[in-house]
This record gives C-alpha cells, structure tokens and sequence, in this order.
C-alpha cells in the first residue's frame, strides 16, 4: 500500500501511518521521505480525509466505523465488509467509537 500513495506527490497531501503500538515509533519511507508510524487511537483520524485499512478483517471491523464516525471515508483491503449489504454493515456513529468496546489485538 505504501507503493500506491508513493507513487504521485500531488494527489495525497500530508500521509499519515498508524498502527498498533507495538509497531509504533518506526519509521518507513513514503515519497522519499521518513514518516514515523503512530499508535492507531480514535485521534490519530482527526483531521484526516482518507484512510486506507490494509489491516487483518478484526482490526478493519473495529477501527473502519470508528474511522468513519470521525467524517473520515474509509477504503478498505480486508474482507470484514465483504459480502454484506449495506444495511448489515456496522453503523458509524457515536457508539462505533465507544469506549465500551475492546479493540481487537493486532498482530
């Protein structure tokens, strides 16, 4: 996925990484320069208008309506919303986020 948003400069603007926080703190190479990755938190979508989850199917099914809660579109690689009409998809509003729900363990 990195390959895709390094490929044109001008079409993504700021690029972001988040991901869990074991693998918080490292850095990768986007566009020719270092980005450091951040713990994936409900805030790390703030301010965001584009996120791409290439992420296993029950961390996509968590962060993807917390995500979209947050006005965020969502372009997802995982098979969590595959299959499902859009009236069986999980809703994006106040209670995807809530903090009454565990995050799935990433891996």
């Amino acid at each position: 996925m990195l390959d895709v948003v390094s490929t044109r400069d001008d079409v993504w603007g700021e690029i972001r990484l988040a991901a869990s926080a074991r693998s918080a703190g490292r850095r990768l190479r986007v566009r020719g320069q270092e980005v450091e990755v951040a713990e994936l938190t409900p805030e790390v979508f703030d301010g965001v208008d584009l996120a791409m989850f290439d992420v296993p199917d029950d961390v996509s099914a968590y962060w993807a309506p917390v995500a979209a809660a947050r006005g965020v579109v969502v372009i997802d690689k995982s098979g969590a919303f595959r299959m499902r009409s859009i009236r069986s998809r999980p809703a994006a509003g106040p209670r995807a986020s809530s903090p009454s729900r565990t995050a799935p363990r990433s891996r």
